[in-house]
């Protein structure tokens, strides 16, 4: 009886601890609740662990902390009790939908496609969520026709499910589509105007655009919305970084490394010291983040950066190589490390390093450094080349990319413009570049005497060197002391008998003489030993055509530009000479490889479109003038060019239209409004045609055309 007794307080106090618990965790569960409706995220994780402490079967308890982790961003975590849940039964489409936005935080893309089946028989909102799901999946794999059909399948079920069209706009993105995925982001936020996953994406696209203030605004919208989103709070930061509000960025940076550490806000804290010019600090900082994000890129290529600054050059070798392997295409990464090798003394390594970007390239940086490179190396003229090539494509800036190349990336100060290339000088004199820039810019200035002085300093800096004396003789040329100049070129090819442009410039001395003969022996001797050279050929053709050798000319040209299919500039003489001579469809054959060959230059789309116009193709003429406009910006010649296609179209209004853009640009070109007049009259305007008429009489009472015009 005893025993029975004994077993009958045991059970009850067994039974009583059940049930204390569960009160327990009731109460903590409602807690966590509330806090969770507080938008208290952290505090409600706290409660709901208690919860689980007193009854970890609680299947309500499991699936909030894993949506409260989701909250946090803190995707391992949220999977790992979403599956718990799943191992104590809770229903599918109680936690699938958590599951896939947990795989989805990690990247693990190809889990989605493994665990997350979008069945037939699923509800069908539960299907097309799913399918989205598995659509976001697909592109995080690139494979974005698979994504697309997803995306599809997820809105015929669907039409206004949120995650789906979010889909179509990371779609757009993915194709560099970015005006339609903006658009896309537009039409969401107007149907749904808190939607974060949207406002993230326009406010990305606003911060990648630079238009920081924007998304700024942005970001803030988000942030009420979902106070605890980390993304965007480092994504407000570093727009706020970018635009130097440093202080305000370093409260978001504050809040997301709140009781954690975050390596994207180390490095954002980087971004900051490199600001300040603190790169110590800018080293520690990212020494912290490559600890736990050994491949970050970003991070690789800024400590690179930042030890070249501190004279660290084996370290920055090694870390821009690792950041060039990354990104390939990136010319900062690209720049940085060639600079390094030429600090190093490694001129072929740093030629190796540029040459593949060189090709047609307009960075005059770029140019510059790979001039210095050669020249490094001991090709004096290549290094000329392509040094008067920078200049060329940049003469207001030169200085400024004298100084990036071998004082701003030395110094870490990006976001400052020494203005002077003296100055260049004195950082680097190991560079013959910031010299060569300083003669050349000056000449172009017309500053004679200037460049005259540079020159000859350089002169007795670098006795041995072709290139000094070759600059006076550019400086003597353009006073037009020829003799003068004619003595230094002849001195750069002493000291270098293969120093071509010294012997170029000779042609040139010879030709401003009238001495065509002795031009002609410089160009045939150049191309002795350089058989492809594209300046002598092009001499020669000029020769030729100078002559009346038409025939010679095109032939020279057409020699230059099969041995030189990089070069724009022979292929441009071709099509001009082809137009001249009216030889329309040759021109326009030549025009079309041309274009195949560099569609973005706005010389050859130019020539395209004379081409066009002469052949009769007066459709397509219009077409490539406007979207020459459309990349240069409206000019009267353009404007003029276009009206001309449009009259010989018929369409009289468009070409009324252009040429009255065009006289607003030139309003004292009288050949344009004579044009508009006529276009009056085509259109019946009589009146206006007149009054044009006369307005030209009274500024040239001389004026025929005008007199004409009225009549």
């Amino acid at each position: 009886m005893r025993h029975v007794i004994v077993s009958g307080f045991l059970a009850l106090s067994m039974l009583g601890a059940d049930w204390a618990a569960a009160t327990s965790a009731q109460e903590y569960l409602r807690n966590a609740q509330q806090y969770l409706d507080k938008g208290e995220v952290n505090a409600a994780v706290i409660e709901l662990k208690n919860t689980l402490s007193a009854d970890p079967t609680l299947v309500e308890a499991r699936l909030m902390l894993g949506r409260a982790y989701l909250r946090l961003g803190d995707g391992p975590s949220a999977e790992k009790e979403l599956k718990r849940a799943e191992r104590l039964h809770a229903p599918r489409e109680r936690w699938v939908n958590e599951l896939g936005e947990a795989l989805l935080l990690q990247r693990k893309y190809q889990d989605i496609l493994d665990e997350i089946q979008a069945d037939d028989g699923l509800a069908p909102d539960l299907r097309a969520s799913l399918l989205a799901y598995r659509g976001l999946a697909y592109l995080g794999l690139a494979q974005r026709e698979l994504a697309e059909e997803s995306f599809d399948a997820a809105l015929a079920l669907n039409a206004d499910l949120e995650l789906a069209l979010v889909g179509r706009i990371q779609l757009a993105i993915s194709r560099n589509e970015r005006e339609r995925a903006m658009q896309l982001t537009d039409e969401l936020l107007e149907k749904s105007p808190n939607n974060t996953r949207a406002l993230l994406i326009r406010a990305e696209l606003d911060r990648q655009a630079g238009r920081n203030q924007e998304a700024i605004v942005l970001f803030g919208r988000l942030l009420k919305e979902d106070p605890e989103n980390l993304q965007a709070r480092l994504a407000r930061a570093a727009s706020l970084i970018a635009l130097g509000q440093a202080e305000a960025a370093s409260k978001d940076l504050d809040v997301v490394e709140q009781n954690r550490t975050v390596p994207m806000a180390q490095y954002l804290r980087a971004v900051v010291a490199f600001q300040k010019r603190d790169l110590q600090e800018v080293v520690e900082r990212l020494e912290a983040v490559l600890s736990v994000a050994p491949d970050h890129t970003q991070s690789i290529l800024f400590y690179g950066a930042a030890n070249y600054g501190l004279g660290r050059l084996e370290i920055a070798d090694v870390y821009l190589a690792r950041a060039v392997q990354a990104m390939p295409d990136n010319l900062r990464a690209v720049k940085l490390y060639a600079a390094v090798k030429m600090k190093l003394r490694q001129a072929k390594d740093a030629i190796e390093i540029l040459e593949p970007h060189a090709t047609n390239s307009n960075d005059a940086q770029l140019l510059a450094l790979l001039g210095s490179a050669y020249m490094m190396d001991g090709d004096h003229a290549k290094g000329s080349e392509l040094l008067a090539k920078a200049v060329e494509k940049a003469p207001s800036r030169a200085a400024l990319r004298t100084q990036l190349a071998i004082g701003l990336l030395a110094g870490g100060e990006t976001n400052q413009a020494i203005s002077e290339l003296k100055s260049a000088v004195e950082l680097g004199q190991d560079l013959m570049q910031a010299d060569v820039l300083l003669v050349l810019s000056q000449l172009r200035e017309k500053n004679y005497g200037e460049a005259l002085k540079s020159s000859e300093a350089l002169e007795k800096r670098m006795p041995d060197s072709a290139v000094p004396y070759n600059l006076t003789g550019l400086a003597r040329f353009a006073k037009g002391d020829y003799d003068l100049a004619e003595q230094r070129f002849r001195k750069a090819l002493e000291v270098d008998p293969d120093f071509f442009t010294a012997r170029m410039n000779l042609a040139r001395l010879y030709l401003a003489q009238g001495q065509d003969k002795r031009a002609e022996k410089q160009y045939r001797e150049v191309l002795k030993k350089s058989e492809n050279n594209l300046g002598a050929m092009s001499g020669l053709a000029a020769l030729a055509r100078k002559k009346g050798d038409k025939t010679a000319a095109l032939e020279w040209l057409k020699k230059a530009w099969e041995a030189n299919p990089n070069a724009v500039q022979p292929g441009l003489l071709l099509t001009e000479m082809y137009v001249q001579s009216g030889e329309s469809l040759k021109a326009l054959s030549a025009a079309n490889e041309l274009f195949g060959r560099f569609p973005d230059d706005p010389r050859v789309l130019l020539a395209l479109g004379m081409a066009q116009l002469s052949a009769g193709e007066t459709n397509s003429a219009v077409g490539s003038f406007k979207m020459l406009i459309d990349r240069q910006g409206p000019s009267a010649r353009l404007l003029n060019l276009l009206a001309t296609a449009q009259t010989n179209l018929g369409d009289y209004s468009e070409a009324r239209e252009s040429y009255k853009q065009a006289i607003e640009l030139a309003p004292d070109n009288r050949n344009l409004r004579l044009a508009l007049g006529s276009m009056e009259i085509r259109a019946g305007q009589q009146a206006r045609a007149i009054a044009i008429a006369r307005e030209l009489q009274k500024e040239d009472a001389k004026l025929t055309a005008a007199y004409d015009l009225e009549g």
